[in-house]
């Protein structure tokens, strides 16, 4: 056997016995400890323990900012602005008078609405005293002509019974008393013209006498018609004429009673009134609302995005006046990847911040998840309210942030740098007692395990139990079953931030 093809060590040991003569006995316990060294056949590592943690689990979002109030204020009606009070940046409270609109048509309407009222107030108080007035006066008119046909009726049945007797010897004794006074009358006449022929009396009492005989003829006469009357039967023509009096008399009677009947439409005219008085008023309100809302109002506060509209301008309604952006109502929007979107529901706190103001903290809050996809990635959006109310908040500025989705309890983790990954497979060595050559000693065994997720520099794993020793350092030299020598073993690392991804 040459020289080149003796082992190493072998060489090594014959140098060692060649030179000891002529060495001292240090060198000769050198060149053992040399020896073992080169013969030594186990590997360095570095090993910890898998331990059994509560970690939180974090997610990273990138966004920016957005705002639901972003308002364009527009006109209601039609028409030409005359004024415009605000201008690019001013700040608005709301309420604020933005711009006002020509407003002579409308006041004419307005007045129009008015004079309607002021009618339709004129005509319910007319049929309200209708209503008063209306039963008073049909009681009345069928009252009157109840007595009409009561007369009428009496009448008929006076001349359809004709004279009665004593009605007729009363008539003979009123003509005959009346003959007697017109005899006597006439001797006192005869008398008296002879006494005043002889100048016996004077002319005055020719003339009573005169008179007397007169008055005594008269009602002898009338005496004598009435007894004739009494006499002669009753015409046929005026019981006739009777007969339709009568008849009149009840036809008016039935018409008063109808017009009774028709008192209660008093009351729906009152009500007809009412309802226009009403809606006149209605067109007042509707009249003044067309005017007030030619007076172009900030809908909220904030400030004036953009050039307004210049006064003399034609606008319609949906035509731009101003753009106002909300000071307020200030939201952070993000994407996250539909394996995540599981875990995010509203409420669960934010921390946020944004580079352009120095990287200022933020806080909020998730209010919102859209429940839809975006067709591209299939993102989600989160919708996350920012607490603070910095001025210098502005819609689109990039935002980002870490969303605290909840803890896993009791999981397995180790040094991420302790995994050994075999294609898409990962593998860890364990450090065990163990027995190789009949040589007694620590040996590592290569185990498969299932990678759950990485954060911060820990991985959470399945396939291990707690107090597990795991090789940190000098793994990707061992092969299973080799032999290992641990140096001064490490702790695991302390809790750390979560990363996003595995």
């Amino acid at each position: 056997m040459t020289p080149k093809s003796l082992p190493i060590w072998s060489v090594v040991l014959l140098a060692s016995l060649a030179l000891a003569g002529c060495v001292d006995r240090a060198a000769q316990q050198q060149a053992k400890k040399t020896a073992a060294i080169v013969t030594d056949q186990t590997t360095v590592v570095e090993t910890v323990l898998a331990e059994s943690r509560d970690v939180p689990r974090s997610l990273d979002l990138t966004g920016s900012l957005v705002t639901q109030d972003d308002v364009g204020v527009s006109s209601k009606l039609p028409g030409r602005l005359t004024a415009v009070y605000v201008q690019d940046g001013a700040a608005v409270s709301a309420g604020q008078v933005i711009a006002i609109q020509e407003s002579g048509d409308a006041m004419a309407r307005l007045r129009q609405a008015r004079a309607q009222v002021d009618a339709a107030q004129s005509a319910l108080r007319q049929a309200e005293l209708d209503d008063r007035v209306t039963p008073t006066r049909s009681d009345a008119a069928i009252r009157a002509s109840e007595a009409r046909l009561r007369q009428a009726k009496a009448n008929l049945t006076k001349l359809e019974n004709g004279a009665r007797p004593e009605e007729k010897r009363q008539a003979k004794a009123n003509l005959d008393r009346a003959k007697s006074d017109l005899s006597t009358a006439e001797k006192n006449l005869d008398r008296s013209k002879r006494l005043h022929a002889e100048g016996a009396i004077a002319t005055a009492q020719l003339e009573a006498d005169e008179n007397r005989y007169q008055n005594a003829l008269a009602g002898y006469q009338s005496a004598l018609e009435a007894y004739n009357l009494a006499l002669e039967a009753v015409r046929t023509e005026d019981i006739a004429q009777a007969r339709e009096a009568v008849r009149q008399a009840e036809e008016q009677l039935r018409i008063d009673r109808a017009n009774k009947q028709l008192d209660p439409a008093a009351k729906e005219r009152v009500a007809g009134a009412r309802a226009q008085l009403e809606a006149a008023r209605e067109n007042v309100r509707l009249a003044q609302i067309s005017l007030d809302d030619l007076t172009i109002r900030a809908p909220m506060s904030g400030k004036v995005s953009g050039k307004p509209l210049q006064p003399g301008t034609m606008v319609s309604p949906g035509v731009t006046i101003a753009r106002i952006i909300g000071a307020d109502g200030i939201y952070f929007e993000a994407e996250v990847p539909e394996k995540e979107v599981s875990r995010i529901r509203p409420g669960l706190p934010v921390q946020a911040s944004i580079q352009a103001l120095g990287d200022v903290a933020l806080t909020g809050t998730v209010v919102a998840v859209n429940p839809l996809a975006s067709n591209l990635g299939r993102l989600f959006t989160v919708r996350i309210s920012i607490n603070e109310r910095l001025s210098d908040l502005k819609p689109g500025m990039f935002v980002r942030g870490k969303l605290e989705t909840g803890v896993d309890q009791g999981v397995i983790t180790i040094p991420d740098l302790a995994l050994v990954t075999d294609g898409e497979d990962n593998y860890v060595f364990l450090v065990k007692q163990g027995t190789k050559d009949g040589v007694s000693g620590l040996m590592v065994e290569r185990k498969k395990i299932v990678l759950l997720r990485r954060t911060g520099g820990l991985a959470l794993v399945e396939g291990l139990v707690e107090g597990d020793e795991i090789v940190t350092k000098g793994q990707t030299t061992l092969v299973d079953g080799g032999m290992v020598r641990k140096e001064s073993p490490a702790s695991a690392e302390p809790q750390p931030e979560e990363k996003t991804g595995e």
